[in-house]
């Protein structure tokens, strides 16, 4: 939703222009805004048939937009759903840019530049993202056979955004097999990074990530027709697996990488303990800004509107209640004017650690409930580690038939 667009703004420092569905457009206010935060409106079939008239309009604009060399950002599979998976592109993205450079006597030399964005957890606020910008694509390498066929134009210009796009993000393209292929990237990912001796950073876990979508790719391409029951084996292992991870609590990060000794979980708890006033009066002085966006998002039935809801709701409830605490301190507390600036860096500060020491805190008692396992949950333990080494061995088998 808007982090999307959030992500492409945080890594171009230059003013660019939107489109969006229209119907967020319905309400005037909204409008205004949205309208001021440089974003169009796209009309669809959905929205009447006499709204598409009003394409024309925004088609004018956008040419307006093109000529003065100003980028253009459109979200062109036009829907969302929470797969690691390319869905099809609209084609108003190659109609824009066709009917752009005919309108200019195609002078424009108009260049579409595919990105791909991979959330950790989109759901979760302080989760990894990982913004991939592809090589540009001209448009003028289309523009002869857009003069003989528009339509063939614009479908060899949509496939070639589609290879692109698929090529920057993790594209699990197999329908069937989804499912496993998507537990597979959670777990065996690391078995690839322990071959390579290569550490588990996020830009390593991606490639590697991706390295395993296509490795199941060309194992299922092979055993799909002649031996199902090879691949419906190791399904039914990576099931049991994952239902494992899920019922010890543990997340699979945590159950892949290597054990962490007691002693550095002791070093750890003990730097927890010590930093725990500092993060008690970060949450003291940062909870109701926090907690007022989290409790509204929870009406929000559509999961994948809710960190673009939270942090719209948080960047108006931060401000405005920093401002009051900071009054009330001036007001309030009997010391000189300037400690409420200092007060007000203090409150920021501690905010942003407490918000990391709440992250990490959770980390660590995964960690620290994986490892009590072992004599807290013997058995769950073991079925851990034996339906693991079961997915290794047939892995293997499977990859040695390549």
């Amino acid at each position: 939703a808007l982090m999307d667009a959030l992500a492409v703004l945080h890594t171009i420092p230059r003013q660019m222009v939107f489109l969006a569905r229209s119907d967020i457009f319905n309400r005037p206010l909204f409008s205004k805004i949205l309208t001021f935060l440089k974003i169009m409106p796209v009309y669809r079939m959905r929205d009447g048939y006499s709204a598409l008239a009003g394409n024309k309009e925004v088609f004018e604009e956008t040419v307006a937009v093109l000529q003065a060399k100003r980028p253009l950002v459109i979200l062109p599979e036009g829907n969302h759903k929470g797969l690691r998976k390319l869905r099809q592109l609209k084609k108003g993205l190659a109609r824009i840019a066709f009917q752009s450079e005919e309108a200019t006597g195609y002078s424009l030399g108009i260049k579409i530049i595919p990105v791909g964005l991979d959330y950790s957890r989109y759901e979760k606020s302080g989760s990894e993202l990982l913004i991939k910008y592809g090589k540009p694509i001209a448009v003028a390498d289309y523009i002869e056979l857009y003069k003989k066929s528009p339509v063939h134009a614009i479908n060899s210009l949509m496939a070639d955004v589609k290879q692109k796009i698929s090529e920057l993000m993790i594209d699990i393209q197999q329908e069937e097999y989804y499912d496993l292929v998507d537990i597979l990237r959670n777990s065996y990912s690391f078995t690839l990074l322990r071959e390579r001796g290569e550490s588990p950073w996020y830009w390593n876990r991606y490639q590697a990530e991706i390295d395993v979508v296509h490795l199941m790719d060309d194992i299922i391409k092979k055993h799909k027709d002649n031996h199902p029951e090879k691949l419906n084996a190791l399904f039914e292992v990576c099931k049991k697996y994952r239902d494992l991870v899920i019922e010890s609590k543990v997340h699979f990060r945590i159950i892949e990488m290597a054990p962490f000794k007691l002693w550095k979980l002791l070093v750890q708890g003990i730097l927890f303990i010590a930093l725990s006033p500092l993060f008690l009066y970060g949450l003291i002085n940062n909870f109701l800004p926090y907690i007022i966006p989290k409790i509204i998002s929870k009406k929000v039935k559509d999961i994948q509107f809710v960190s673009s809801f939270k942090y719209v709701i948080s960047l108006i409830t931060f401000p405005l209640l920093y401002l009051i605490q900071t009054l009330l301190f001036y007001f309030l507390v009997p010391l000189p004017g300037y400690y409420s600036w200092i007060y007000l860096a203090s409150v920021i500060f501690s905010g942003i650690f407490s918000s990391r020491y709440r992250m990490l805190w959770r980390r660590f008692i995964k960690r620290v409930r994986f490892k009590s396992l072992g004599w807290r949950r013997k058995k769950l333990r073991a079925k851990i580690i034996r339906e693991r080494e079961r997915i290794e061995v047939m892995m293997k088998a499977l990859r040695d038939t390549l």
